[in-house]
């Protein structure tokens, strides 16, 4: 299984795009899995913003399931939280980290994934991202590392 995250687009709109004539729908970051086959495993996800569930079916697609405002099927942060250490919970915390994170840090104990990295914090800086990313050692201890990366705009 490989990990990936990825934009999910919702029918909602954010409060500051509502009066344009041309609406911008709100997106959010889900995790997912692709298993060995190069597929996306599915599941559910509630919208960040209006509580919709979608399906989550592909990367960077989804379906909203009609007449589902909320469901208690769906993994919280509060449910992540009792399959972490309690150390690794308290960086999360400090760092507001929401739940796209916190489930790719739960991926990466299960299944002893050590050599991935997690990135906990980011911002654009001009034509730079600079943020800081858990890294995990071979025995699964964590560091806390930053980091900056350019990017060209132009394409």
């Amino acid at each position: 299984m490989t990990p990936i995250k990825h934009t999910i687009q919702c029918h909602c709109i954010l409060p500051q795009y509502r009066n344009r004539k041309d609406p911008v729908f709100h997106r959010f970051i889900v995790f997912g899995c692709i298993d060995n086959s190069d597929t996306l495993v599915s599941k559910h996800c509630e919208c960040n913003n209006c509580g919709a569930v979608h399906r989550v079916f592909d990367i960077c697609k989804s379906e909203i399931l009609v007449g589902k405002d909320s469901t208690s099927a769906l993994m919280t942060i509060e449910d992540v939280k009792l399959s972490i250490p309690s150390d690794l919970v308290g960086i999360l915390e400090s760092y507001n980290c929401e739940l796209p994170v916190y489930e790719h840090v739960m991926f990466v104990y299960k299944n002893s994934m050590f050599s991935e990295e997690v990135i906990i914090a980011n911002e654009m800086m001009d034509t730079e991202v600079i943020g800081k990313k858990l890294v995990f050692d071979a025995a699964g201890r964590v560091s806390i590392q930053p980091f900056s990366e350019q990017f060209n705009t132009m394409f």
